[in-house]
């Protein structure tokens, strides 16, 4: 009898260590199984922004946690961050995101931070919570991920079955985080290669008819002549002369206009560096475009002093397009221009008072092969290079163009370039000629335009 009660004591001490063992491994079955759950929420993500709220989402169901976030490296090399919590999901400040960024390098193991013992701005930056679950990924991957909790619960102590459990999660997460990734970017770089083959055939069709016309018409005008021969008096024959060399001087625009884009693609453009006088320059501009922009040109040149150098027939080029451009799609009213140096800068501005261009086309006027209105490029000609070529221009001069809306209506292109260019170095210089770098473009404050009475903000080079 006496033995019975030690054996009866280990069969209880056996039972409870058997159910305490069955119990752990029923919590590291459901664990691994919402683990695996979890995991496969993730692996059929297309959408970069997709894959952090799912993985977010995840993160709040595995831990059962208020909210949780998902920080990831986006296709441009910038962090972002989703939120996901009672409310939905929204994207994470960029103050919560530093935060975490900051928490993550200081905690490189998964680990449950007390935020009450957190400075006041560390507790600012995040949702309101007590205790904040981090993990971040391995930063072998290169594009790490970040993931947190947020517990309304004091923090464990030692070794956090919720932080080991995150961290788990955090490898997967980053698999499909990076997947998702890599997926948007081939996909954008597909759209992007059809819209560019659209833009091609469109671009072969434009050419082949603006080259066409001003053949056909040269071909035409000797034709007539050839034919009439004498029965043609002088007048007649110097007008179809005259529209001939018209139509010549176009077709060796277009074809000039061609090679300066294949040029400037292939970094084969040659720059040539001289004095400049801002006064002629400009004159000779209002002197080429008075034709095609009817006698609207109105051009301002401020006073500089100083030595000005830069390459006189790019400069050109550039504001001879942009008048161009004016006259096309602003039919009426003055075409103003303006040329002054400001610190570093020259700064050109071309303006004009017609229906302007809407905001989401700001930046696509400056891309190959773009033509807003078609109707006004069939009647008028063009190749919808005009404003590429400039911007690819301005970049050789070390400037840019910026585009922004006239008050009243219409668009300004406001083109600043390096006052002072440096000499190419297989052009040679003559002695005692300054060389200038170039600098880091601002936006300061500039005069107004005595025609309109507005003020402008432009790029101009950092002292």
């Amino acid at each position: 009898m006496t033995l019975l009660v030690p054996v009866a004591i280990l069969l209880g001490v056996l039972v409870v260590v058997v159910h305490t063992q069955s119990v752990r491994h029923e919590h590291e079955r459901r664990r691994v199984a919402a683990l695996l759950d979890a995991s496969g929420h993730t692996s059929r993500l297309r959408s970069f922004q997709d894959a952090l709220v799912i993985a977010a989402q995840q993160v709040r169901s595995l831990l059962d946690s208020t909210g949780a976030i998902c920080c990831g490296i986006d296709a441009h090399g910038q962090w972002l961050g989703m939120i996901v919590d009672a409310r939905g999901f929204r994207p994470a400040s960029g103050d919560a995101v530093d935060t975490l960024r900051e928490l993550a390098m200081e905690n490189t193991q998964p680990r449950e931070i007390d935020l009450e013992a957190r400075l006041l701005p560390v507790r600012l930056s995040l949702p309101p919570a007590r205790t904040l679950v981090l993990a971040v990924s391995s930063a072998a991957s290169g594009s790490p991920v970040i993931l947190a909790a947020y517990l309304d619960r004091r923090p464990a102590t030692g070794d956090s079955e919720r932080a080991r459990t995150l961290g788990q999660f955090a490898v997967q997460a980053d698999l499909s985080v990076g997947n998702a990734r890599l997926y948007e970017e081939l996909d954008n770089a597909y759209r992007q290669q059809l819209d560019l083959n659209r833009q091609k055939a469109e671009f072969v069709a434009t050419v082949s008819h603006e080259l066409r016309t001003p053949v056909a018409a040269i071909i035409g005008t000797i034709e007539t002549i050839s034919r009439l021969g004498n029965r043609l008096d002088d007048e007649r024959r110097a007008k179809l002369l005259e529209g001939a060399v018209d139509y010549g001087e176009r077709l060796s625009r277009l074809i000039e206009e061609l090679l300066l884009v294949a040029a400037a693609e292939q970094s084969t453009t040659t720059v040539r560096v001289d004095d400049l006088d801002l006064r002629d320059l400009v004159d000779r501009v209002v002197a080429e475009t008075a034709a095609v922009a009817g006698g609207r040109v109105v051009a301002t040149v401020k006073q500089v002093t100083g030595r000005v150098r830069s390459d006189k027939s790019k400069l050109h080029r550039i504001l001879v397009n942009l008048i161009e451009n004016a006259a096309k799609y602003a039919p009426d009213g003055p075409i103003e221009v303006e040329a002054m140096a400001a610190g570093a800068r020259l700064l050109f501005f071309v303006t004009d008072h017609g229906p302007g261009i809407a905001p989401e086309d700001h930046e696509r006027v400056f891309e190959r092969f773009v033509q807003l209105d078609q109707s006004l490029t069939r009647r008028q000609g063009g190749l919808g290079l005009g404003l590429y070529l400039c911007r690819q221009l301005a970049g050789l001069l070390g400037g840019e163009i910026v585009l922004t809306d006239t008050p009243g209506g219409g668009a300004c292109f406001c083109l600043a370039v390096d006052r002072n260019l440096p000499v190419p170095s297989d052009q040679p210089e003559e002695p005692g000629t300054p060389v200038t770098a170039g600098g880091v473009l601002r936006r300061p404050e500039t005069p107004p335009l005595a025609s309109s009475g507005r003020r402008l903000r432009l790029s101009q080079v950092a002292q």
